[in-house]
């Protein structure tokens, strides 16, 4: 019985640090005291987490690809569009409102 007291107490004390740290986490919701319930709260809150994720990173990649298509374009169309021959251009855009090569 006494060694069995020791194990859980050691237990206790080695997990008591991560319990304190997932408490003091101030993005986390509260806890319910339900088990279910606090699952369902920290799938949500990691489903969110991974959403915000996935649209800076979505972002990004527009922002590059719009900046890589103003680097290589040699002049931008009056309808926003953008040029890259220097035969015809704008043409069907209603004419060059910026000529950059």
């Amino acid at each position: 019985m006494n060694k069995a007291f020791t194990l859980v107490a050691a237990a206790m004390l080695a997990a008591s640090p991560l319990l304190a740290s997932a408490q003091d986490d101030p993005n986390r919701p509260p806890r319910s005291g339900s088990l279910t319930q606090d699952f369902k709260n920290d799938a949500r809150q990691a489903g969110t987490e991974i959403k915000d994720d996935a649209r800076k990173v979505k972002s990004g990649v527009k922002n590059k690809t719009a900046n890589a298509k103003r680097k290589v374009a040699v002049a931008r169309c009056n309808d926003g569009a953008y040029s890259y021959t220097r035969k015809n251009t704008c043409n069907k855009h209603g004419g060059i409102r910026t000529r950059y090569k």
